[in-house]
């Protein structure tokens, strides 16, 4: 008997939804949706859509220059896309503090939440 030992390819499935501002409801065109290391940008229609994330639970965040940043826990389905909708609160400076510089951390993709560095904002 022979056995041939494989390595089974990975699931995955996908987010998409809307981003909008929590005072008047309206799309916000250009935010950033990211996750799992991968990151998407919402349309004029305040929507956005990342394929080919991996199977299981992650944190997704949300983010606008003039809005505070919000973040969901979320399950992925394999073949499924998730409906992930974000409402943002508008900053009470107008610029937001933290802006993200890079994506996952080479070798931590996988983790739970992937793993962000972010660089201070410089105000002018």
């Amino acid at each position: 008997t022979l056995f041939i030992a494989g390595v089974l390819p990975e699931a995955f499935g996908s987010i998409g939804g809307r981003v909008t501002d929590a005072k008047t409801g309206d799309p916000i065109e250009g935010a950033v949706v990211w996750m799992a290391g991968q990151s998407g940008t919402t349309d004029s229609s305040g929507d956005y859509i990342i394929g080919d994330v991996p199977v299981g639970t992650w944190t997704a965040a949300a983010g606008a220059e003039g809005y505070e940043s919000a973040q969901k826990s979320i399950e992925v389905s394999e073949g499924v896309t998730t409906t992930v909708d974000f409402i943002l609160e508008p900053s009470k400076v107008g610029i937001p503090d933290w802006l993200i510089v890079g994506g996952a951390i080479g070798g931590l993709a996988a983790a739970a939440g992937g793993a962000y560095y972010y660089q201070k904002k410089k105000r002018t």
